[in-house]
Order: C-alpha cells, then sequence, then structure tokens
C-alpha cells in the first residue's frame, strides 16, 4: 500500500476478522510514509496499541490515559472511554 502524503495520527480498529500479520505490513507501511502515531484499538482485548517510529510500541489497558502531546496537544483519555458504548 503506497501512500502520497502521511497523517500525524492514525487511528485503526481491529475486527475479529483481522489477521496481525496482515496488518503488521499496514503499519510498516503507515510508519514508512512518515506517520507520527498510530493507535489500534483492539475491542476484543479493550486495549490500545500506541506505536511510534523508532520506539517500541506500547499496550495500554483499560484504567491508563492515552494521549499524544506531540501529536494533539491538550489531548486525553481513559483508555476504557473508547469502549463506552460497545
Amino acid at each position: 500500500m503506497a501512500f502520497r502524503t502521511a497523517s500525524d495520527l492514525v487511528v485503526e480498529v481491529l475486527s475479529r476478522s483481522d489477521e496481525w500479520s496482515k496488518f503488521e505490513t499496514k503499519l510498516d507501511d503507515y510508519l514508512a510514509a512518515g506517520v507520527m502515531e498510530i493507535w489500534v484499538v483492539s475491542v476484543d482485548e479493550r486495549c490500545v496499541w500506541s506505536y511510534r517510529p523508532d520506539q517500541p510500541h506500547r499496550r495500554l489497558e483499560a484504567a491508563e490515559e492515552l494521549s499524544s502531546p506531540e501529536v494533539l496537544p491538550g489531548f486525553s483519555c481513559r483508555v476504557v472511554d473508547f469502549f463506552l458504548h460497545v
């Protein structure tokens, strides 16, 4: 998949049918295109994975706070808030 421009932030929601191996290729494409941060929302696991270039990925659990001051200054929310209506 080739991207012409990169967003600062990409948010992906995993469906039950998504395969991690295919999804990892997509993550690599986003990062290679210059995306600064990727949030992967896993409804089944009720967590959010955060990916940034040249950093280890992080798994944020329901009680944790999600923020990205470099990309979204002033924004933060609890991970559990992603799942209020699920």
